[in-house]
């Protein structure tokens, strides 16, 4: 059976695993501003983080064995099976929480700062052409002004 403390880390480590996520790409989606490229991004980067990155570490050097020791922190996959097997279950599940909730936030600020600044990677995605457009349609405004 499954303890009330074991339930309320598993949906906050849930909850505050779909709060970074949406997060981040709320964050991804005004920067690049094509859809195609936000959702590619967002969906590449968050199975770098879960998929791959947590791989990665151990094959550069043997110091980085206490790599998993940390992994429960910001990885959901990892707090959730550490929940439901180890004395003090909340303990590990609030810190997840907290670490991804705290990310979160920092990508919730992030993108109110570039949406007051009007700051995109549009730039990215230019051509010589869509450039030279973008010139002629400042210029026009500037001369209708």
């Amino acid at each position: 059976s499954v303890s009330l403390p074991e339930a309320v880390a598993t949906f906050s480590v849930a909850a505050a695993t779909a709060w970074c996520y949406t997060a981040w790409g709320l964050l991804v989606s005004w920067l690049l501003r094509r859809t195609t490229a936000a959702v590619t991004c967002t969906l590449a980067s968050i199975f770098l983080a879960l998929a791959v990155l947590p791989r990665v570490p151990p094959y550069l050097d043997d110091n980085l064995s206490r790599w998993g020791d940390y992994m429960e922190l910001w990885h959901p996959f990892i707090a959730l099976s550490i929940i439901g097997d180890v004395p003090g279950a909340l303990r590990h599940g609030l810190l997840c929480t907290l670490t991804l909730g705290g990310l979160g936030f920092c990508w919730l600020v992030l993108l109110l700062g570039a949406m007051q600044r009007g700051v995109t990677a549009d730039w990215l995605f230019e051509t010589a052409d869509t450039s030279k457009a973008k010139g002629k349609r400042q210029k026009a405004k500037s001369v209708a002004v």
